[in-house]
């Protein structure tokens, strides 16, 4: 059985509202919180802006930053640029957006109501029952420990490559020459993943490059990838581990979630005798649900 990891909702709109104006806990910290973008001359965007972003939406919690950093900058840069051109028009009475804010109203009454049905109707023990079924399937998988370099232009890659071979400290060349403001910090570390992950978020030119690595090796040649040029090296391989409940238990909640409304929803359907036309008028008969 496919489960989606999105619950779907009801209502759509009102998706900027809140996500518009960056300053979350600016700080010009520049080795923890460096400056990502400046509009205007004067509205500074930092990168613990775009992380706040990234983890708002539960569907890009677990992709790496480096995927979506350059989409999600662009994005924050317009709203900054559409929100500053809005303050200068004096819209707060306009007939327009007055009925966008109601029904923006209305969308979060809805929203409000459908979460707390679903909190009443997912348990724990249904979310540790599904975690059971799930462990039944699970397979082993090869993991690594990998630490990167990236930077902008191959010729300088080749030349991490020759300051490696020459005894440098992998770690020290990540913290000051890698332009990954993700990894950098601790020195080019990107934790332990398996293959799928790799080959989905980077590419499967990284993947081939960072699995054939044995531990303590590093590529000799540069790896091309859509984020620039990467230099990898691999610090440990092992098998993996089954995850722990208390780990993956907010999947499983999205998992159950999603079942759990559309129950609710069938519930309203019977309860309000809903009908279904076709485009002629004639009664639509839905699709018989496989169990």
């Amino acid at each position: 059985m496919r489960h989606s990891f999105l619950i779907k909702t009801l209502t759509l709109g009102c998706l900027v509202a809140g996500l518009v104006a960056p300053g979350i806990n600016a700080d010009d910290n520049q080795s923890k919180n460096p400056v990502i973008a400046i509009v205007g001359g004067k509205k500074k965007i930092y990168y613990m802006d775009l992380l706040a972003r990234k983890n708002a939406f539960k569907e890009l919690q677990a992709v790496p930053v480096e995927a979506v950093y350059e989409g999600l900058l662009q994005q924050m840069v317009a709203e900054q640029l559409i929100e500053d051109v809005v303050k200068q028009q004096n819209m707060d009475n306009d007939p327009e957006v007055m009925e966008r804010a109601k029904k923006c109203k209305e969308a979060a009454k809805m929203q409000t109501y459908i979460e707390r049905q679903i909190e009443k109707m997912v348990t724990d023990e249904e979310l540790m029952t599904l975690f059971k079924d799930l462990m039944k399937d699970y397979k082993k998988q090869k993991e690594v420990r990998a630490q990167h370099i990236l930077v902008a232009n191959e010729q300088e890659a080749h030349g991490i490559i020759k300051d490696l071979e020459a005894g440098k400290d992998f770690a020290d060349i990540a913290r000051t020459k890698s332009v990954d403001p993700t990894t950098k910090e601790r020195g080019g570390d990107l934790g332990y993943f398996v293959k799928d992950i790799a080959k989905e978020t980077m590419g499967p030119d990284f993947a081939e490059s960072v699995f054939i690595l044995k531990p303590g090796s590093f590529t000799r040649k540069p790896v091309k990838t859509r984020f620039g040029f990467h230099v990898l090296k691999v610090n440990d391989s092992r098998t993996s581990k089954p995850p722990k409940f208390e780990e993956v238990a907010p999947q499983l909640r999205q998992i159950k979630s999603q079942e759990a409304l559309l129950k609710f929803i069938d519930g309203l359907k019977k309860q309000h005798n809903v009908q279904l036309f076709d485009v002629q008028g004639k009664p639509l008969q839905e699709k018989v649900k496989v169990k």
